[in-house]
């Protein structure tokens, strides 16, 4: 599962929201969520600040290196 799907998840946190916050569209985060596309740097960077750092850039732009539950336990 994606670790921004997790966060999102576990902090109760609404979709819509989120997008607002990011200034992004709910189908742009759906595809970043299901591995469709990578977000632009700017936008993990939206996304680590957003989410105070429990989401960095690189788990978004190079999520096969990052264990998610590991990281976080």
């Amino acid at each position: 599962m994606h670790p921004l799907k997790i966060y999102i998840k576990e902090n109760h946190i609404n979709m819509g929201d989120f997008c607002k916050t990011l200034g992004v569209s709910r189908q742009t985060l759906h595809n970043i969520i299901n591995y469709k596309f990578y977000p632009r740097r700017t936008l993990a960077k939206k996304i680590e600040i957003a989410t105070k750092n429990k989401i960095t850039v690189m788990d978004l732009l190079y999520p096969e290196n990052i264990d998610f539950e590991v990281k976080n336990a």
